[in-house]
């Protein structure tokens, strides 16, 4: 009886062990997929000319832009795909958002630039995809 019994737990015990840990790793292989989907990278937008416009609507200058999106990673092969969208957008906002101040317009609204960015990549690609925008640089023209 002792034998019969023997026979039938141990094959019973090892399917237990071996699914358990067929179960583990699968689980695992989960969190490291998922954990890849919510990483991000940066990507260049590259130097953007864009107006500096005063809060009357007058034109004051130009600034070159520097910028980069921050995006999931698995949306980033898309993103660099679809760049020039990416800045068509701006280009299309740009010119009716006040992004100059000061007395003479000449001083630009770093935060302003951001936003207006953020805000066409949020447009272009979706907002499951950006995370968000940098501003790297501005330089008068």
């Amino acid at each position: 009886m002792q034998k019969s019994l023997q026979l039938l737990l141990v094959p019973a015990l090892g399917l237990a062990v071996g699914a358990g840990g067929a179960f583990a790793v699968r689980v695992a292989q989960l969190a490291q997929e998922s954990a890849a989907q919510r990483s991000s990278v940066f990507i260049p937008a590259g130097t953007i000319l864009l107006p500096l416009v005063r809060p009357d609507g007058h034109l004051s200058g130009y600034v070159n832009v520097t910028t980069q999106i921050e995006v999931m990673t698995a949306a980033q092969d898309k993103v660099r795909a679809d760049m020039p969208l990416l800045l068509d957008a701006i280009n299309l906002r740009a010119y009716r958002t006040p992004l100059a101040t000061g007395a003479d317009g000449q001083f630009p609204r770093i935060e302003a630039f951001r936003k207006l960015v953020l805000e066409s990549a949020i447009a272009t690609f979706g907002a499951d995809r950006v995370r968000r925008a940098v501003i790297m640089q501005v330089q008068p023209t």
